[in-house]
């Protein structure tokens, strides 16, 4: 490769790193990129069958009433045999936020730590093992308090005397969680940026690390902020749908369980998951290559002290 396209520097006073520094890069743990992917296939495969359930739950009955008429108690369901559906729901949903949050939280680690090696696959497993027992123990607490009442319900997605204040304390930590992630995370971004730009980093491995998180949260803030925006419109909308005035109970509910936008959120979120782990990928491959030339912005760059010299000079534009 000809060696013009090196960008020439005074070296004079320039303490050169260990080479062996210059594969900091290809060694970087991707913890964000593939085992958060590992959360996401996950929470998004539950909140598949969420969507569907409550497409279901909510159309059919709808069908029925506009098709065959009847009334309303044709309907009505015993609430203990909805209920461990409903709690699974909510905890699904309420995860999808503390993965992102997790995601946050594994970026922050990395850059305040200034440790090189994110954290390992097990704890990818041990989040979704710990979510798990979670929502297991939140189903066998709310079944054993609602078998102590006798009453029904129209559908299964319908709140309960026991699951509604189960349903405003999830959502009231879902809003929390989420304007946390949200606005730590453009701090971050922010934190990452000006420290790259002081030029006082002195371990090549920080400085992948910096550079790296800042691509990574740059990359998920998208989600982040649309996760963000659902989560606000869906407790905002549902607050409205609670002052409709319809007479029909039957078409009343199955109208607001229709409208509710977190199954469409579940058909969009992977989409938009896939383009933004596609780009992360794509920009990996052109600021952290593992040959033995990297290159950058398609230019190939020495090796040693004028290869970190040179990703300063890269950085600080």
């Amino acid at each position: 490769m000809a060696t013009n396209d090196y960008i020439p520097l005074d070296l004079a006073n320039l303490h050169p790193p260990d080479e062996s520094l210059c594969e900091a890069a290809g060694q970087l743990g991707l913890f964000t990129l593939y085992s958060i992917q590992k959360l996401i296939t996950f929470k998004m495969g539950l909140l598949f069958v969420y969507a569907m359930n409550n497409c279901i739950s909510h159309g059919h009955l709808l069908v029925l009433r506009v098709f065959f008429g009847g009334q309303p108690c044709m309907f009505v369901l015993s609430a203990i045999y909805c209920l461990p559906l409903k709690i699974i729901h909510l905890c699904v949903s309420t995860c999808l936020s503390t993965t992102l949050f997790m995601i946050l939280l594994e970026r922050a680690i990395v850059v305040f730590s200034q440790h090189h090696s994110p954290l390992s696959n097990s704890v990818a497993k041990g989040f979704i093992f710990l979510e798990l027992l979670g929502m297991i123990g939140i189903t066998s607490w709310a079944l054993s308090t609602e078998l102590r009442y006798d009453f029904q319900v129209l559908h299964c997605m319908e709140d309960t005397p026991t699951s509604l204040p189960l349903v405003n304390s999830m959502s009231e930590f879902c809003i929390a969680i989420d304007t946390i992630t949200l606005i730590s995370a453009i701090l971050l971004v922010v934190y990452c940026r000006r420290r790259i730009k002081k030029r006082h980093i002195d371990s090549l491995h920080y400085s992948y690390s910096l550079r790296y998180s800042e691509i990574v949260l740059q990359g998920f803030l998208p989600i982040i902020i649309y996760h963000t925006l659902i989560i606000y419109f869906f407790n905002g909308f549902s607050l409205i749908q609670r002052g409709m005035i319809i007479s029909d109970y039957v078409t009343r509910k199955s109208i607001q369980g229709l409208g509710n936008i977190l199954p469409y959120y579940t058909l969009t979120c992977p989409i938009l998951y896939v383009w933004v782990l596609g780009k992360l990928r794509e920009r990996r491959g052109s600021e952290f290559s593992k040959s033995q030339k990297p290159k950058l912005h398609g230019k190939v760059v020495p090796i040693g002290e004028v290869y970190y010299e040179n990703l300063r000079i890269l950085w600080t534009k």
